[in-house]
């Protein structure tokens, strides 16, 4: 990958905030809230740090690698303010439904036919419907139709993936 300019930087935490933010809230432990600003912020220096030495290999998405930098970053704030790591299910209640890790949720969209995957990879990119639609040279409306679709097919695969 190539150096990066503030300018592209500055993009790529516009369209990947909602992501971090979510990775920070899943890993941070509930009592330490009021750092997720830190961490977000520490998750995204750590990846501007890593792009400008050229360290990002190419081996997964760079959505992929800042989530996981992102959940390194929540864990070494519990770790460094004494709590421990909480089990995701003593947090949420068992009747929600389970929750894929994001690398197992791209390979089961890797599975989709390319019409309704697309979709799904361009919104796990934090990309809006409108954005998709511009992106892919289709209406908004077979954006959400392709999404309802592929939301079936998806969960169909994850409830095959289960039993």
């Amino acid at each position: 990958m190539e150096a990066v300019s503030t300018e592209q930087f500055a993009q790529f935490i516009g369209k990947t905030k909602k992501m971090v933010l979510k990775a920070v809230l899943v890993h941070l432990h509930p009592e330490l809230t009021n750092f997720i600003d830190d961490v977000v912020q520490e998750t995204y220096l750590r990846a501007w740090k890593a792009l400008v030495k050229d360290q990002f290999r190419g081996d997964s998405e760079v959505s992929t690698w800042l989530y996981v930098i992102a959940k390194n970053e929540a864990r070494r704030t519990n770790k460094k303010m004494g709590v421990k790591a909480v089990d995701p299910a003593l947090l949420y209640p068992q009747n929600e439904p389970e929750e894929f890790p994001l690398e197992v949720l791209e390979e089961f969209i890797g599975q989709l036919p390319e019409k309704y995957g697309s979709i799904f990879s361009l919104r796990l990119k934090g990309f809006t419907e409108e954005e998709i639609a511009s992106r892919l040279q289709i209406s908004k409306g077979t954006v959400k139709s392709r999404a309802s679709r592929g939301k079936k097919l998806l969960a169909r695969l994850l409830t095959e993936a289960r039993s």
